[in-house]
Order: structure tokens, then sequence, then C-alpha cells
């Protein structure tokens, strides 16, 4: 079994303390992480330790690993789960600049930010932004993010209708 398989099943149920001994014990053994490895522990920090998550991703760079949109992803997680739309956003927005294209996943844990901030404008903003993959955002999710939505009216130019117009009294 990998160090990266042991982190992520850490990271599954939440056992970040171990997933953090492993990491040390395969720093202090030599071993060289890769990008799997960096995404299973920042997996495991989203979910109490956002701050040591982001200086993760900078060490990623600093060990020239290249994150992957799976990374972003994973940071994209901790910042929804913290209601951080704003940091989401940005974030989300970073992508194209390191040659990343969002996913599905990048647009769907966004705008679970802003529903969980109830910031139905943000969430206005990142279905424009999704453009195509708007289209792969499944109706449950928009559901979901739109909790705080009282009015469905947000026509996209392929015809579906999604939940961002007024927020709920």
């Amino acid at each position: 079994m990998t160090y990266s398989s042991m982190i992520s099943g850490y990271a599954k149920v939440r056992g970040c303390d171990r997933a953090e001994e492993l990491w040390r014990s395969m720093r202090e053994s030599r071993v060289r992480p890769n990008v799997v490895t960096y995404n299973a522990l920042l997996d495991a920090r989203v979910n109490d330790q956002l701050a040591q998550a982001e200086e993760l991703l900078g060490e990623m760079k600093q060990e020239e690993v290249s994150p992957t949109v799976v990374t972003y992803n994973a940071l994209l997680k901790g910042l929804a789960k913290a209601s951080l739309p704003s940091a989401a956003r940005q974030l989300l927005q970073e992508l194209p600049s390191r040659r990343l294209e969002p996913t599905a996943i990048s647009f769907n844990t966004c705008l679970d930010a802003c529903g969980q901030a109830g910031d139905v404008k943000a969430a206005r903003e990142v279905l424009q932004a999704s453009g195509g993959a708007a289209q792969r955002i499944s109706h449950a999710e928009v559901i979901q993010v739109s909790s705080q939505v009282a009015h469905w009216s947000f026509p996209t130019d392929q015809g579906a209708y999604w939940a961002v117009a007024q927020v709920s009294t």
C-alpha cells in the first residue's frame, strides 16, 4: 500500500492527524511526494485546516510538483465548507492562468460556496462563467446551491433555467 493511498483513506474518514503523521513519516524517509500524495493530504486538510491546505499548494510549487485541477477542486471544497464564495471564485478564476480547465466539479463546488453563503449574485456570475460546463451541472446540484433562492428565472443560451434570481425572505 502506498503513502498516497493511506493518506487518502485517512482523509475520507476525517483522520487528518493520522494523515499528517504519515506525511511526516514519508518526508522523514526522504520519499518525494507526487501530485497524488499532495492531493490526498490537501483533501484531509481542507476539512479542518484550510489555511494549512492553502500553504500546501505553495509547497507543491516550491517542490516543482504541478497542481492539477483535482488539487484546485480540493481547495475549492474547503472554501465551500468555510462559506467563502469570493475566495472560491478567485481560485476558480486562477485555473486558466495555470493552464488548467475548470471542470463541472470545479463550478459545482464554487456554486456550493456561493450557496453556503447565500450569495446569489456570485452564484449567477459563476453560472455565467461556466459556459459549456453549465450544461453538465446537475439540477440537483443547482437546487442544493440555490436553497436560498425563491424564483427560478435565469435562462442560459442553451434554453435551460437556473435558480439564481431572488433571495428568499
